[in-house]
């Protein structure tokens, strides 16, 4: 990539970084311009990146130092900005008196997968001798499911957003909490596709996920028609669980398109969406979750020192990483340094590393 490409790319961070900090100063909310300004951008972007992806990579860089999924990346840190900016504008075209009803808007989402596929079967064979119908299926996929996941993100806010009993736990809450992340996991098991290492996204085949994948099933399904205490107690299990949530929204973020193209295929594509949705459920019942103990009389010192719960699995997570990365130098050095070192050696962790 050339040097004016780098400062470009450079400018347009500093720029971003720039309104960030300005609007956080100012405590202003961000200017609905600036997120349409963000998701073009970031499509952008997105799209350049991924065309140019091999050019990116140094071509006498060793195989063995590059990463599996490293054409991943891309989709990996811009999709989050994307996802936020269209919560954004999703949430500000609540105003707007045109389709109000949340089925309206899934309906017409599905309108959009269902105009690709026909454009791919009918239309993008024509096009041979035209030019490239790489180019061509990518423009028109990025113009027809933008507005497409735009009308379905928008029509399950409004569903949500329309439920005036907080107290119920409807069905589909239910599913998308328990019955599709328990069913994603068992189908990207290594069990089912006989891979040793990992399932079609990645290696989720310790029994952690599951434990923790019930254990935030159970936190979410505990609503506010529950005992007081065993409703306090929920919010605890809510707070530290919600990083186990965050974690599998940014795995499956850039799968969203793919996802919604595949809804329409034996609703395939639900269980792709179903982290990203998973996460507005769980952000949702945590300011239901505040607001209730703000009404409680607690003090936001403690609604800050509870909030803090959310860091044990992260903290926990590190810690283990790093006392298996001391583990391993300890047996790295044992092999190398003719058999003496003065660290204990778990041969156990060592397998397992």
């Amino acid at each position: 990539m050339e040097w004016h490409s780098i400062f470009w790319l450079l400018g347009i961070a500093l720029t971003m970084a720039v309104i960030a900090v300005t609007v956080c100063w100012k405590y202003k909310p961000i200017p609905m311009v600036f997120h349409i300004f963000n998701v073009v951008l970031c499509i952008l972007l997105l799209g350049i990146l991924v065309t140019y992806i091999d050019n990116l990579i140094p071509w006498n860089l060793p195989q063995w130092m590059q990463s599996v999924d490293i054409s991943m990346y891309p989709y990996t840190f811009l999709m989050p900005p994307i996802f936020h900016s269209f919560l954004a504008l999703v949430i500000e075209s609540k105003k707007i008196e045109l389709l109000q009803r949340p089925y309206q808007n899934i309906v017409y989402s599905l309108l959009s997968p269902m105009l690709l596929i026909f454009f791919v079967v009918f239309i993008l064979p024509t096009l041979n001798s035209v030019g490239s119908q790489d180019y061509y299926l990518i423009s028109f996929a990025v113009l027809i499911l933008i507005p497409g996941i735009f009308l379905m993100v928008r029509g399950i806010f409004l569903w949500y957003s329309e439920r005036s009993d907080e107290t119920d736990l409807t069905m589909a809450e239910f599913n998308f909490v328990l019955i599709f992340p328990l069913l994603g996991l068992f189908i990207n098991s290594q069990y089912i596709w006989l891979n040793e290492y990992s399932g079609i996204f990645g290696n989720f085949s310790s029994p952690w996920f599951v434990v923790f994948c019930i254990l935030n099933a159970i936190f979410m399904c505990i609503k506010l028609n529950s005992n007081r205490y065993i409703y306090k107690l929920s919010i605890v299990g809510r707070l530290i669980t919600f990083p186990f949530t965050v974690y599998f929204a940014l795995v499956f973020l850039p799968y969203v398109p793919l996802s919604f193209t595949l809804i329409l295929f034996f609703g395939a594509g639900i269980l792709m969406l179903t982290p990203p949705v998973l996460f507005l459920f769980h952000f949702k019942q945590l300011v239901i979750d505040f607001r209730f103990l703000k009404k409680e009389g607690a003090s936001m010192g403690q609604i800050m020192f509870l909030s803090t719960l959310i860091f044990i699995i992260p903290l926990s997570i590190t810690t283990n990483f790093l006392i298996d990365k001391n583990n391993m130098n300890a047996l790295l050095d044992y092999s190398f340094g003719q058999h003496v070192t003065k660290e204990k050696i778990d041969i156990n962790r060592a397998k397992t590393t």
